[in-house]
């Protein structure tokens, strides 16, 4: 069977919440959000979600000459999270976009870019991966009130 594409509502409504709080940059640019009946795969290797900009050709047909971003989400992917982790995978792609100084949109890549194996070895052995270790343990400690803004997404 081919793959299915159809709009996530849901993927749109949690987006909608943390742009008005985290990325006010993204209100007003062109976002789509749609469900794929399989999990993308990025390299190779299976994915929840990916982040895309579409321009060119593409957005021509798609009747946005200007261009725009899309979520693609995975279905089967997205139905075993917990609501805690969609909120941080559509946060994670939010993350992938990008407006230049020019106004032009743009992919984000990673922070960082590191191996599991690297990490039990070497520890944070550039600043970089000190930061992101001290961002996680941040929020594992949920001093940045994930509880709360889990609720103020979902009850919104």
């Amino acid at each position: 069977m081919a793959k299915e594409f159809f709009h996530a509502e849901e993927v749109e409504e949690i987006a909608a919440r943390l742009i008005e709080i985290f990325k006010p940059e993204l209100e007003g640019f062109e976002i789509r959000y749609t469900f794929c009946s399989e999990n993308p795969k990025k390299d190779g290797r299976e994915a929840i979600a990916l982040a895309r900009k579409v321009t060119g050709f593409y957005a021509f047909l798609a009747g946005s000459p200007d261009g725009f971003f899309c979520i693609e989400v995975g279905l089967p992917a997205w139905e075993e999270l917990t609501a805690h982790q969609r909120i941080a995978v559509v946060h994670h792609e939010l993350c992938h976009f990008g407006i230049t100084e020019l106004g032009n949109l743009t992919i984000l890549g990673h922070d960082i870019e590191e191996f599991n194996d690297i990490g039990a070895v070497h520890g944070a052995y550039f600043d970089r991966l000190q930061i992101f270790a001290d961002a996680v343990e941040q929020g594992n400690s949920d001093t940045c009130g994930r509880a709360e803004l889990i609720r103020q997404i979902l009850n919104r």
